[in-house]
């Protein structure tokens, strides 16, 4: 499997905020890695190690919320080499070890994003399912439809060592909720998630934008690091209004082969440009460094900025961060990563971060 490192997944920012200690977004056990996000929301991922052709890649997601009594979910998801999907397909799975039972009935899987076939397995069979699952050594899954079928072999070396650390981070060790080291203290001991932050979101308001910067004007900005075109192309900057006064400006710099990295100014009208404020939360910005976002979108109308950081071409990948302008910076909404790049379509990428407006 491919794994990008930290600093290729965590999007580039300008003028990080001063770092916190805080628990860390995810642990790797072996082919395992699990993840949790600022209100205690974890997810663990295993993928598979052998795949029939037809397949770019498939995997299984533990989920559960910080609650107290919050049950875990069981996800089974494989992505398509085709854009053709079955009708009417089943997964079957099965697990290694003859002594522990897969499911004793196939489960019906649905049509989801990017060409991803996926399943929820029943809740009323998890627990013996997750039980199965800490004594096997790998899960076969099987795509069924009237014409044709897909096997992976899913490893689940590492899945207790990942399940263990979200029972850890999540405060259930030694709780009747725990999933690897349960014990007799009630599920009402497990400590209630952290509040999810709120943002006082700022009003769009109307108006004319200014022509962007000269060309010039731009690579001055910029530095000749930047060629602020796509061969002979010259790429358009992002212009938006943020209030009656303030502008905001995203210079494209350089392009890769499915990444284009912009830099973000905000200026007076009339005034000198001067770089974006982001509100990074730790422990996100730790491997923040100055630089762009990467693919970015601005929409006037809600005065969010969006960036998604593809780790390769089929954005199966990367890192996905949203912000909303509060009047005088941009403020996180959400973050999601995945450095894993095995198929797993971004829809079903785990959040490490989450906020609300009001």
């Amino acid at each position: 499997m491919r794994r990008l490192t930290a600093s290729l997944l965590l999007l580039a920012l300008t003028a990080p905020v001063p770092a916190k200690a805080e628990p860390a977004l995810s642990k790797t056990v072996r082919d395992w890695t699990a993840y949790c996000d600022n209100l205690r929301n974890c997810s663990a991922f295993g993928y598979a190690t052998t795949l029939d052709e037809e397949l770019l890649g498939a995997w299984i997601t533990i989920a559960r919320d910080g609650a107290a009594d919050a049950a875990p979910t069981v996800l089974i998801g494989m992505t398509l080499a085709s854009d053709t999907a079955p009708t009417d397909a089943n997964f079957e799975l099965a697990f290694d070890d003859a002594k522990a039972a897969g499911l004793a009935e196939p489960i019906a899987a649905s049509e989801g994003d990017a060409g991803a076939m996926t399943a929820t397995i029943p809740a009323a069979s998890v627990p013996s399912f997750l039980a199965a699952l800490r004594k096997a050594g790998f899960l076969k899954a099987t795509l069924k439809d009237a014409t044709s079928t897909q096997t992976a072999t899913i490893s689940l070396s590492g899945a207790t060592g990942a399940l263990l650390w979200i029972d850890e981070a999540q405060e259930r060790l030694g709780t009747v909720t725990a999933l690897i080291r349960s014990g007799p203290k009630p599920a009402s001991s497990v400590p209630p998630p952290p509040a999810m932050p709120i943002i006082q979101a700022a009003k769009p308001v109307e108006g004319a934008v200014p022509a962007a910067p000269s060309a010039p004007a731009q690579k001055k900005l910029l530095g000749e690091d930047c060629t602020g075109a796509v061969g002979d192309s010259p790429i358009d900057p992002i212009i938006g209004r943020l209030d009656a006064h303030r502008v905001l400006y995203g210079l494209f710099c350089d392009a890769g082969a499915y990444n284009y990295d912009y830099s973000f100014f905000v200026a007076t009208d009339g005034g000198p440009l001067k770089p974006i404020s982001l509100d990074v939360p730790a422990p996100i910005q730790d491997d923040a460094s100055s630089g762009s976002l990467v693919n970015p979108d601005f929409d006037a109308k809600t005065l969010q900025l969006s960036s998604f950081a593809k780790g390769r071409g089929i954005g199966d990948c990367g890192s996905i961060g949203e912000w909303v302008w509060d009047g005088s910076v941009f403020r996180m909404l959400s973050y999601q990563a995945l450095d894993d790049c095995n198929g797993v379509p971004s829809t079903y990428w785990p959040m490490l971060y989450r906020a609300r407006i009001e």
